[in-house]
C-alpha cells in the first residue's frame, strides 16, 4: 500500500462520502484538509457578524483488515460541525475592523495559527489578498502613512512589530461612496510615524488586519465633525 487513493461520492440530503487510502499521516492530513473545507465553505447565518464552525469526528470505528492487505487496517469516522455564535464579535468589537471587508464572515475554530508578538490581534492575511479585498493594486506612501485604498475601502498600517504589520480598515457607510485618502477617521488613529517600513519591505512581512484602539464609527452621522477616537 504505498499509493494513496481518495474518492468521493455526494449522498442524499446534502451528505457526502469519502474514502481515503494511504499511510496514518496522508489520511490524518486528509481528514484535517477536509474538516477544514467543510466548515470554511459553509454559508453563515448573519450578516456583520463572525460565526465560529468548529469541525469534529465523532462515530470513529477501527475494523478487520481485507484478507489482502493483513498488516492495513479499515476504518470510519463522521464530521460534525458544531456552530459558535458570537454576540460580541462583531464589526463594533475591538480589532474586528476586517470583518466588514467580508460578506457573512466564518472561521474555523481548532486550527493553530502562527505565534504572533502581539496578542488578541486581528485577522492574518497575504498581502497580495488584502490588495484584492479593497480592490486596489498598489500601496501608497502619503507623508507618514502607509495607505492601501481602493473605491469605497482602505487599509493604513498603523503598528510595526519585528517582521509584523498591523493595519487598520476602514469601509464607507454606503457601498456606492468612495473613500478617500484622507479620510478624517484616520487622524485619529495611531501610526508608527518614526518607524515607516520601506514598501519593499511589506512584501517579507506578515500582515494582520484588525489593530483598533476602541474606535467609534460616526461615518454619515450628523457628530461626524466633531468625533474623537479613544
Amino acid at each position: 500500500m504505498n499509493g494513496v487513493l481518495l474518492t468521493a461520492c455526494i449522498m442524499p440530503f446534502g451528505c457526502c462520502s469519502i474514502s481515503a487510502t494511504g499511510g496514518p499521516y496522508f489520511l490524518s492530513e486528509m481528514a484535517e484538509q477536509l474538516a477544514w473545507l467543510a466548515s470554511a465553505l459553509r454559508l453563515s447565518p448573519h450578516d456583520n457578524a463572525i460565526v465560529a464552525i468548529l469541525p469534529r469526528i465523532e462515530s470513529l470505528s477501527v475494523g478487520n483488515p481485507p484478507s489482502e492487505f493483513p498488516k492495513a487496517a479499515v476504518g470510519s469516522c463522521q464530521l460534525s460541525f458544531e456552530v459558535q455564535n458570537s454576540d460580541k464579535a462583531s464589526v463594533h468589537t475591538n480589532g474586528s475592523c476586517w470583518i466588514r471587508l467580508f460578506a457573512n464572515p466564518i472561521l474555523v475554530s481548532g486550527y493553530p495559527v502562527s505565534r504572533r508578538p502581539i496578542p488578541k490581534a486581528g485577522l492574518e492575511i497575504p498581502l497580495e489578498i488584502m490588495a484584492s479585498l479593497v480592490r486596489t493594486n498598489q500601496i501608497v506612501r502619503l507623508g507618514d502613512r502607509i495607505v492601501m485604498k481602493g473605491f469605497n475601502s482602505l487599509l493604513v498600517a498603523t503598528t510595526v512589530e519585528s517582521s509584523l504589520i498591523m493595519w487598520h480598515a476602514l469601509v464607507s457607510s454606503k457601498v456606492d461612496e468612495r473613500i478617500f485618502y484622507f479620510d478624517s477617521r484616520i487622524d485619529g488613529l495611531v501610526t508608527m510615524k518614526d518607524i515607516l517600513p520601506s514598501l519593499r519591505a511589506l512584501e517579507s512581512s506578515r500582515h494582520i488586519i484588525g489593530w483598533c484602539s476602541q474606535a467609534t464609527d460616526f461615518c454619515g452621522k450628523y457628530c461626524a465633525e466633531t468625533s474623537t477616537f479613544t
